[in-house]
């Protein structure tokens, strides 16, 4: 009955003589057979050798070698071959059988296949690894954690370098410490944590102190820390150092803990129950796991008696289907003789007599309390982590780069971004994951793949000022490299600062001209010329319609450097059909002249003197259209700022 068991069990199992030369196999189920692909005849007879390749570990057949020599239980995970030359890793144990006068009689190996567990092991260290790399490379923002009382838990290398102390010495210590006499005496930090708790974020913008007494300017922001329950478990801190620019926006990265856990796998619990479920037999293995030291303790107890809960009723059910020549398969928890509590993937079979009916049942329970435990876990972590990062007011993006056949950085591939980069970027963040830059933003800047591959090959952080053309949005940033290829990116959008410091220059430089300039003309130009500055595009000018309403003439444009002039005598209704509009005294704004309806027929006409995109401001005198104020671009670009718009129509 026993061997009938064996063989019925899903856990592989061989016996070996070590009375014959070469300790041949003896015996094998067919469990071991379907994982190995090896027929019986090309098992029985054999030195269990043959299951080694080229991915076996020499360290770990020495280690089996010992335990054969010296007659001892051993448990090993070794990496083996199927017949197929196919490398699995087998959690193998191998134990000496002795007959009553103590003779080595055979010797006894099972084998479980815990490939997949290796491969747990390697996505969580992977992961963990990364999102160290992420936290440890945001060295340029302080951040700071407490609990709810406001003493501080965690301190990264960013609050250390600007602040001073390290981790150790302000674990425990309140957050006024970082405060200046002043606020301290107001109750500054209380109000900022009280501020979290009534409207769920505290802005800070005020001078902090370092641990040598001096002061500096910070940019940050105070949030909840909660749990994934949703409680409120204390506040997140997060600052850069301002001192010397005020008004730049804040860099906020949250902390979190990083999640451990190695999976383990354990020998199967095989038990041979009678129909009514009563336990007859249990393994030595199964003893083990089950933490039993003597099977008479539970010998005829009631096996679904075990199982707890759903698993109760699973039980029940896998043992009916067992009794009616089927196979019972569920999942469930059970406490271990001890008391511990595991979770258990368990098949019920029948084990059939000789008269073809089922006589008693078979029952083999794997322990999957570590896989459950892992997922679990990293379940948990992902979701800490993506919480922290989704707190962030600034864009985040985890970028990989893509190079050509020579090895030359061409491009970069989105692997994740956070949801204030779809709010900064304006393009949703589902959109965007596994695309490229190229992809997702067309005629992006070279600047904004080329900066960020120096990052990737010097393996050195940059912060960086650059604007996106085809956004007409203005960035300012740092990234950082992550390794095997990996950057990644802070951001926030400085649209309205680059631009209002663009008026402001162009302002006093307009002033100057004023000045200087003697007749209308020439303050037209330097007008035209500093607005095409401001708005960063290739041609501005100021052409005059004629009374038909028609007929349209430029004597003089401002263009950037290489961009063709528009100076010359054209008529209206040859560039599209927005000539109406701008005879009815209406401002036209088109971002791309492809895609406009008013446009579309007539693009190549309009791309042909360089105008892929346009802002057309009429000028009305007594009910007509005299002039018209232009802006071209020889690309594609978003007008939706009110800013550039009313930028234009301000300089007309």
């Amino acid at each position: 009955m026993l061997f009938s068991a064996v063989d019925k069990t899903g856990l592989p199992m061989i016996l070996t003589d070590p009375n014959q030369d070469d300790d041949p196999i003896v015996f094998t189920n067919r469990a071991f057979l379907d994982l190995t692909d090896y027929g019986i005849d090309e098992v029985v007879g054999r030195n269990c050798r043959f299951l080694q390749g080229p991915a076996t570990e020499p360290n770990h057949v020495d280690e089996i070698r010992a335990a054969l020599r010296d007659n001892r239980d051993l448990t090993i995970e070794i990496t083996n071959h199927r017949r197929d030359g196919t490398p699995f890793v087998n959690a193998l144990f191998i134990g000496p059988v002795f007959d009553g006068e103590g003779r080595l009689r055979y010797r006894f190996g099972s084998q479980i296949d815990v490939t997949e567990a290796h491969r747990n092991r390697r996505r969580l260290a992977e992961s963990e690894a990364r999102q160290r790399a992420i936290f440890d490379s945001a060295s340029e923002m302080a951040i700071v954690v407490t609990d709810a009382a406001g003493k501080v838990t965690d301190w990264n290398v960013g609050a250390e370098r600007i602040l001073g102390w390290n981790a150790e010495e302000m674990r425990g210590q309140t957050i006024e410490r970082i405060f200046t006499p002043e606020d301290r005496a107001t109750g500054r930090a209380r109000e900022e944590m009280a501020l979290v708790l009534d409207e769920g974020h505290a802005e800070d913008m005020r001078w902090h102190l370092r641990k040598d007494g001096g002061r500096f300017y910070a940019v940050g922001d105070m949030t909840s820390l909660r749990g994934l329950d949703g409680t409120h478990q204390g506040f997140v801190k997060a600052f850069s150092d301002r001192t010397q620019e005020r008004n730049a926006a804040t860099k906020e990265q949250a902390d979190a803990e990083f999640m451990r856990s190695v999976l383990a796998s354990s020998a199967d619990c095989i038990k041979v129950l009678d129909l009514d479920g009563g336990l007859t037999f249990m393994s030595e293995g199964g003893r083990k796991v089950m933490e039993v030291s003597d099977f008479n303790h539970i010998k005829g107890c009631p096996w679904p008696s075990f199982w707890q809960g759903r698993g109760n009723a699973d039980a029940l059910a896998a043992l009916a289907a067992a009794r009616d020549g089927r196979i019972g398969h569920f999942q469930g928890r059970a406490d271990t003789f001890l008391g511990n509590a595991k979770w258990w993937d368990v098949q019920v079979t029948p084990i059939f007599g000789p008269d073809g009916r089922p006589e008693r049942i078979l029952s083999v329970s794997r322990d999957i309390t570590e896989r459950r435990s892992f997922e679990e876990r990293l379940a948990t972590s992902e979701a800490h982590w993506r919480g922290l990062f989704e707190r962030l007011s600034e864009g985040f993006v985890v970028g990989e780069v893509v190079r050509d056949t020579t090895g030359r950085i061409t491009d970069w591939r989105y692997v994740d971004v956070n949801s204030a980069w779809g709010r900064l970027v304006g393009i949703a963040p589902a959109d965007v994951v596994g695309r490229t830059v190229r992809e997702v933003i067309p005629g992006v800047e070279d600047a904004w793949v080329d900066e960020f591959a120096d990052v990737v090959e010097t393996g050195e952080p940059v912060t960086f000022v650059r604007q996106v053309g085809t956004l007409a949005r203005w960035y300012e940033g740092r990234a950082f490299p992550l390794g095997s290829g990996r950057f990644g990116v802070i951001f926030m959008e400085v649209t309205e600062r680059v631009q209002a410091d663009a008026r402001r220059s162009g302002l006093l430089e307009f002033g100057e001209r004023l000045r200087s300039a003697i007749g209308t003309d020439a303050i037209a130009m330097a007008a035209s010329a500093i607005l095409g500055r401001v708005l960063g595009v290739g041609r501005v000018g100021y052409g005059t319609v004629g009374p038909d309403g028609e007929g349209f003439v430029v004597e003089e444009d401002w263009t950037a450097p290489d961009f063709p002039t528009l100076a010359g005598r054209y008529r209206m209704d040859d560039y599209g059909l927005y000539a109406e509009d701008l005879r009815q005294g209406r401002t036209v704004v088109i971002g791309d002249v492809r895609e406009d309806p008013r446009t579309a027929a007539s693009a190549a006409t309009l791309e042909a003197v360089s105008a892929r995109t346009l802002v057309n401001v009429p000028i009305v005198e007594k009910g007509r259209t005299v002039a018209v104020l232009y802006v071209n671009d020889d690309r594609p670009r978003s007008w939706g700022n009110r800013r550039s718009r009313s930028s234009a129509r301000s300089q007309s």
